[in-house]
């Protein structure tokens, strides 16, 4: 099957972690946004950064706390 090529051996806690990082990068994005607009001054608007943010946050939240559902179906399929 393409799942377990892909995949291979997930553990549970392998996708939590995925999800806490995701997480924490997309909050590092205000950090970045905070650093461009104060300290380089630059004429940024935080809605040139939201995407970002919530591209990696919601995702990393569903991975964090969804992890149990997701390696009972990767190790259903594998």
């Amino acid at each position: 099957m393409i799942s377990s090529k892909l995949f291979g051996k997930v553990r549970q806690e392998s996708i939590a972690k995925a999800g806490t990082v995701l997480f924490y990068l997309g909050g590092a994005v205000w950090i970045i946004y905070a650093l461009v607009k104060y300290l380089l001054g630059w004429d940024v608007s935080l809605r040139q950064f939201l995407p970002y943010h919530l591209a990696a946050v919601i995702p990393g939240i569903l991975l964090k706390r969804c992890a149990g559902l997701i390696y009972a179906i990767l190790s259903r399929t594998q």
